[in-house]
């Protein structure tokens, strides 16, 4: 092979592991999220069947659940529902 063949199949091989070591941490970052979820899941049900919004959002926010999507989806949900105004009646 030619010095720019060469080249080429270092920068390949570079790619390739740096694509391999993203895989590696998605697949670890997934696998938190997805043990999260589910350590989050009944509590936070059970502070929204109870009515308690404010412990929801406490609980959504804590660092033990930073990976978790449900906890990002419910917060940005209750964020919501907290920040409505009751229209006021003439």
């Amino acid at each position: 092979m030619g010095m720019f063949a060469k080249a080429i199949a270092y920068v390949l091989f570079a790619m390739s592991m740096l694509s391999f070591g993203v895989a590696i941490e998605r697949i670890y970052t997934f696998m938190q999220a997805r043990k999260q979820s589910k350590l989050y899941a009944p509590q936070v049900a059970k502070a929204l069947k109870e009515g308690r919004l404010k412990d929801a959002i406490a609980l959504s926010t804590k660092k033990d659940y930073r990976y978790s999507h449900l906890a990002k989806v419910v917060l940005a949900g209750c964020r919501s529902t907290s920040s409505r105004r009751r229209p006021v009646r003439r």
